[in-house]
């Protein structure tokens, strides 16, 4: 096929928005009872409904819930958790009244609990005493902020769905797990103003014949620690991520022990946590008795690995995946894992995996034959598939910062000799969270059209140690910022992007990096913002309780002595520094980001003639669900940024009303 000549940014693509939006399912919760494997997906089509499905040892997969149920938890208004499954009974939370119910064996689903302005999350199996535990969050009982606690929900037929409280008075829970005797309970707690990143603890609790579970003792955490994924082993040791080390790495308890003797399993500069915005995340899975599968970052890098717990050793197993970049969930048994994982060159995916023998009788990892269920079935060549490039680089005062170059890739299309490409600076949100590793659909339709595309993992980035995380605190709107504008440069100096046709564009905390850049900086010929923060102060005065703290952590603010920092870093507040032309996405139903937000920055930049547009979803939350939503907003990107940048576009892309811009 012969190649045409274009220009940057103007290229067809086989890759179109609705293919984005509509063909890309949202994995969350994944897990493993014997030859049985459970997930949580996300439909776009389906205006983001939520469905569970089985696959069985045959590959047979069943969605579980049908319509209008959809399984979703709104804890910490971020959820995850949303279903469990014990002995081939599934329970699940339902989106629409946050209740717990249990799906039967023949298709139907019975409600188990009734409560008003109650939500659940986070469910594990007593088997003991014939309920489940799980982490609840009640509102609006007189109180200002919800309550927090650990409660249980009995599955006798005789007091089916009450509920009793098990622990109370910590702000979080988290993680409840019991071991296989059903004799321990092991939790996670913090308190505000920390995020459990910051300061979970791990709490044991022993079962007693008449009090089922006390509130039990801490283990270890806190304190400037944080644990992560407490699991139990079948010989009643406990194996979890703490970061004491500075790093997420992986120790054990071993049984009857305190939090004293806990033994590290690896210690090493490697990162095996993840941020806990929602419950249920996982970086390792056991299988059997002595192995773990784990995933780790390393440099930024992601990893599978089996570690050996008699030995502590752990054997690297990425070259045994090609093309492997990330891993976003994992369970295993003795004979199989399954992970959520993400390629450099298909989309994400759930994939099998199986325990086998090497010559020398060590365990291996080895692919299976079957992709369970792709994210997408969009086939795209191989020569229009841009590959994301680690890039490091430094930031102001010599700080090293990090992330992943996309280079525009199209096997139809090249420039005309000279052209430097327009290139999109992204801004994840968090801002304690990281780039996206692997094939991204989002980013392959900009790649694909002609645009480079540089994800910026800034300082306070997870996966690269607690010191770089910590590193964002007190200077939320400082140091992201000059990250995102140094690393723009950067990349402009290199020759891989037009220093003229920069642009940046972030959702929620990436949001507000957007515009805090557009105030400090003219670096960027345009902005786009999804639900961005813009004012400090309404956001303290609208968070809600899991956020509650955070804020002040990342601006180095206290109670009471908020003010000149919030203004100073407010967009809303500096908005007549602003002289680049911004498009805003914005749900009205958000209640992390209220749209009171992006409302009013966009009517004070149209009051100062500063070319800007402004679309609202209704029903949208924080984070689009709705295919249609998404195709547009992300159709409407690119329509926006071709008006600002002059493209010569031809597709059919949405008119996008663009005030104070005129006809130019």
């Amino acid at each position: 096929m012969t190649r045409r000549i274009a220009p940057y940014g103007t290229w067809e693509s086989p890759i179109s928005a609705l293919s984005v939006a509509g063909n890309s399912k949202r994995f969350g919760s994944l897990l493993i009872e014997e030859s049985n494997v459970y997930w949580s997906e996300g439909r776009p089509d389906e205006a983001g409904r939520t469905v569970i499905v089985k696959c069985d040892g045959d590959g047979q997969k069943t969605d579980l819930i049908s319509a209008p149920f959809c399984a979703r938890s709104r804890v910490h208004e971020y959820g995850g958790g949303e279903f469990s499954v014990w002995k081939g009974r599934v329970f699940f939370v339902n989106d629409q009244d946050q209740d717990v119910y249990e799906i039967l064996q023949d298709g139907e689903v019975n409600r188990l609990t009734n409560q008003v302005d109650w939500r659940f999350s986070d469910m594990c199996f007593d088997h003991r005493g014939n309920r489940l535990i799980a982490v609840a969050e009640r509102h609006n009982f007189g109180e200002r902020l919800p309550v927090n606690l650990l409660v249980s929900i009995s599955l006798s037929q005789e007091s089916l769905g009450e509920i009793s409280v098990i622990a109370k008075g910590r702000d979080f829970y988290a993680s409840p797990r019991i071991s296989s005797c059903g004799l321990k309970l092991a939790y996670l707690v913090w308190d505000l103003p920390h995020m459990p990143w910051e300061a979970a603890e791990l709490w044991i609790a022993e079962r007693r014949e008449i009090e089922g579970f006390p509130s039990g003792e801490k283990v270890v955490g806190g304190e400037g620690s944080s644990v992560f994924q407490p699991e139990w082993r079948g010989d009643g040791s406990l194996v979890f991520v703490w970061d004491k080390s500075g790093w997420g790495n992986l120790y054990l308890l071993p049984a009857g022990c305190s939090g004293g003797e806990s033994e590290p399993l690896f210690t090493d500069a490697a990162e095996f946590a993840h941020p806990q915005w929602v419950f249920g995340m996982r970086s390792f899975a056991l299988a059997g008795d002595d192995k773990l599968i784990v995933r780790y970052f390393k440099s930024g890098t992601c990893y599978l690995g089996l570690l050996d717990i008699p030995s502590r050793s752990l054997s690297p197993l990425e070259a045994s995946i090609e093309g492997l970049a990330g891993i976003d969930a994992i369970t295993a048994n003795e004979r199989s894992a399954y992970i959520i994982g993400t390629f450099h060159h298909l989309p994400p995916a759930i994939l099998k995996l199986s325990l086998g023998s090497d010559p020398a009788g060590q365990d291996v990892l080895t692919l299976g034959a079957e992709i369970l269920q792709p994210s997408s079935d969009l086939s795209v060549p191989l020569e229009t598939i841009s590959v994301g490039k680690p890039v490091v680089f430094a930031s102001a005062g010599g700080r090293t910062c990090y992330g992943l170059y996309y280079a525009p890739a199209n096997g139809e299309f090249f420039a005309p000799e000279g052209e430097k490409p327009p290139m999109i600076v992204s801004a994840h949100g968090g801002p304690t969270g990281m780039a996206d590793r692997g094939l991204k659909l989002k980013i392959q339709y900009w790649t694909s059209r002609g645009f480079a595309y540089f994800d910026v993992d800034y300082t306070g980035s997870f996966g690269y140690g607690t010191d770089y995380r910590r590193a964002l605190d007190g200077y939320w709107g400082v140091r992201d910022v000059e990250d995102v504008i140094a690393g723009a440069q950067e990349m402009a100096a290199e020759g891989k992007a037009d220093k003229n046709r920069l642009v940046i564009s972030g959702s929620s905390a990436g949001g507000y990096t957007v515009l805090a850049a557009l105030v400090e900086s003219d670096v960027f010929a345009a902005g786009a913002a999804y639900y961005g923060i813009s004012d400090m102060l309404k956001l303290q005065e609208a968070t809600h309780k899991f956020e509650l703290g955070y804020i002040d952590t990342l601006m180095g603010t206290m109670p009471g002595a908020r003010n000149e920092i919030f203004k100073d870093r407010s967009p809303v507040y500096n908005v007549d520094r602003m002289t680049s032309p911004v498009i805003f996405f914005q749900g009205s139903e958000d209640r992390v980001v209220p749209p009171e937000q992006s409302r009013k920055m966009a009517e004070i930049l149209s009051e100062q003639a500063v070319p800007v547009a402004y679309i609202e979803f209704p029903g949208e939350a924080h984070g689009f669900r709705d295919a249609k939503n998404i195709e547009t907003a992300l159709k409407s990107e690119y329509a926006f940024y071709a008006r600002i940048l002059n493209l010569p576009v031809s597709a059919d892309l949405p008119p996008v009303e663009i005030l104070n811009f005129g006809d130019k």
